[in-house]
């Protein structure tokens, strides 16, 4: 089957809050059926006991408890069989007065064709369906917000019995992901990562910042680049995230390895103010592959990445002599993803110390579940992973400390290759620096058969087949190992490069504009007019939010996937943040592309989906 490239993270992004699964709905949603759901019920939690936490000022933020549990299909649950011969097996398992639920397993193993879908009573929240692809050594499924979990599997007639044991129920008892919201566990001078002007140079680097739950905890991290640019996803985070004993937390790279965290990518308001209910991509699973306390760190190698998200691998530094400013980005109290912004020179040692300044739209600070998060310098490089800070957070931000490990001393202070980064990214060459880029995969065969605005790059282990329009400010790259082809209808109005080349999945630095691809143009783009759509995908209409400066001219114009033009229209626009209305009620479902030309010249492209 060819498929052009552009599509295939678009269908597969349908199911924004899912985890790796292939979707679908539980058996017995869809077939009358008498079913009975055991349950089995937690043991009630005293709040008070674990809020003791908050004076041991540098550890992990908790939101929930853990109870260990030994529960697997084989002694709990019901099984029943189907008229067909098919089995399927149902558990509850209840957590008095909780906020939210989830669930640890060990030795998960689904049987080829097996489903499993993890539900809440009133069926308003569904996980799954997991299959043979999740199957792990670790594993856990994602928050269900009630007190309660129904787990539904499902096996075809002649397959042996899957097994899994649940090792853990996380009772949570605060609210990280608020239902309705999604905002407001953090301090009220925190700055949402697509403010404008603070995030706006940070729009590549935030798609690498994850928000992590572990064990109950909440704590932030960066999936971080290595010298092979090969796209292993290496995340770092604190030492002290995954490893802090009188917490229960006893992760360790040598004697205790894999790690069944929950990452919650893409986490974040899409404007500067909190508004809508977010989405997101989940991910589960890691090993530690080091990590030391001496100066908080951890690196994590993850099992898989979001399926249908952009993820960035952020590049990095050992420098002794960074830059005078920087930001940190994190997920402060599981809050949406922020952004804290300094202007000073940091002074070398074991931890970086860092004092935020204000910025126009707030103070950010550090808090509880920002641990982990990176620390930037204005390159764009990390430079260290939060260790902690003070407690005064929002009450008084200007002296509000944060301490952040030092990369350069995780770097090889230790020889023990489980207790340094030198070991695992620096394999490939010999490098004490490197930027982020974007992973790009080999796909055997891409068709640009679209107009092209913005910097792009399209790599292929056969051929490329080229017949849309490189406009003006693009600046397109196409690799493609055996054979490039430009057809009637390709034209050059931008910059254009073909390369014959042997396909390997790969990084591709392209941040700040001095690397493989200029991005100057896009950057400029970026600086200067704000545009996005919520919510995507669409069901009936979407809000087009744009800021535009000073510019007056404001076309609105909508292409279908073969870049025909639907819809092109003029729009009033006023200083600030402009918001309008695009109903696509009449358009049939599939992948549109929404352009926004300001004063004669086209933003970057959003891809959309009409569901």
């Amino acid at each position: 089957m060819r498929i052009i490239i552009i599509v295939m993270s678009l269908l597969l992004a349908l199911n924004t809050n899912a985890q790796l699964s292939v979707g679908g709905r539980p058996y017995s949603w869809g077939h009358k059926i008498d079913l009975k759901i055991p349950v089995i019920t937690m043991p009630s939690i005293d709040v008070n006991l674990f809020e003791k936490d908050k004076s041991e000022e540098n550890g992990p933020k908790r939101f929930g408890v853990k109870h260990i549990t030994s529960i697997n299909p084989k002694t709990d649950g019901e099984w029943s069989t189907l008229e067909n011969g098919d089995k399927l097996w149902v558990l509850g398992i209840e957590c008095p007065e909780a906020k939210s639920v989830y669930l640890q397993y060990s030795n998960f193993n689904l049987a080829p064709g097996s489903y499993l879908y993890v539900y809440n009573k009133s069926k308003t929240e569904l996980l799954g369906g997991f299959s043979a692809r999740n199957n792990s050594s670790v594993f856990a499924t994602d928050l269900i917000i009630d007190d309660n979990v129904v787990l539904e599997l499902y096996e075809p007639y002649g397959v042996f019995v899957s097994s899994f044991i649940i090792n853990g129920v996380i009772h949570g008892y605060k609210f990280i992901n608020e239902a309705g919201t999604g905002y407001g566990n953090s301090g009220n001078c925190q700055v949402n990562i697509n403010c404008t002007p603070e995030g706006d140079d940070w729009q590549d680097e935030k798609r690498g910042v994850a928000k992590m739950l572990l064990d109950g905890f909440l704590c932030s991290g960066s999936l971080i680049n290595n010298s092979c640019n090969d796209g292993k996803p290496y995340f770092l985070t604190a030492n002290h995230c995954v490893n802090y004993p009188s917490y229960g937390l006893n992760y360790d790279a040598i004697s205790n390895p894999s790690i069944p965290i929950v990452l919650h990518w893409d986490y974040e308001s899409v404007e500067c103010e909190n508004s809508g209910n977010p989405k997101y991509f989940s991910t589960s699973s890691a090993k530690v592959i080091a990590n030391k306390d001496y100066s908080d760190f951890a690196l994590l190698e993850l099992e898989n990445l979001p399926e249908g998200y952009d993820v960035y691998f952020n590049g990095w530094s050992t420098t002794n002599s960074p830059m005078p400013n920087g930001v940190g980005i994190h997920h402060p109290a599981g809050d949406v993803k922020k952004i804290a912004t300094h202007n000073q020179t940091l002074q070398y040692g074991l931890f970086w110390k860092v004092f935020w300044s204000q910025t126009t739209n707030g103070f950010s600070v550090t808090e509880g579940g920002s641990s982990g998060s990176p620390l930037f310098m204005n390159d764009g490089k990390i430079i260290g992973q939060l260790y902690g800070g003070s407690p005064l957070n929002c009450s008084d931000p200007a002296n509000d400390l944060g301490l952040y490990g030092n990369f350069g001393v995780s770097w090889d202070y230790d020889q023990t290759p489980q207790r340094q980064l030198k070991n695992w990214l620096k394999k490939c060459s010999n490098v004490e620096e490197i930027n982020g880029g974007y992973y790009k995969t080999c796909v055997p065969e891409i068709y640009v058969n679209y107009p092209i605005w913005n910097v792009s790059s399209f790599i292929s282990s056969d051929f490329i087949q080229g017949t849309g329009i490189i406009h003006a400010g693009a600046n397109v790259l196409f690799e493609a190992q055996n054979s490039i082809e430009l057809l009637t209808g390709f034209e050059v109005q931008g910059e254009f490069e073909a390369l014959i080349k042997a396909c390997e999945n790969h990084v591709v630095n392209n941040k700040k504009g001095d690397d493989i691809i200029n991005v100057k143009s896009k950057e400029l783009h970026r600086k200067d007019y704000g545009v996005s759509i919520f919510p995507n995908p669409v069901v009936n209409s979407f809000t087009l939010n744009y800021s535009t400066g000073n510019a007056s001219g404001i076309v609105v114009n909508v292409y279908n996937f073969s870049g025909q033009l639907i819809v092109s229209k003029k729009v009033s626009s006023k200083s600030g943040l402009n918001s309008q209305v695009i109903s696509v009620a009449n358009y049939s479902s599939g992948v549109y592309f929404l352009e926004v030309i300001i004063d004669g010249f086209p933003n970057e492209k959003i891809r959309f989906i009409k569901e």
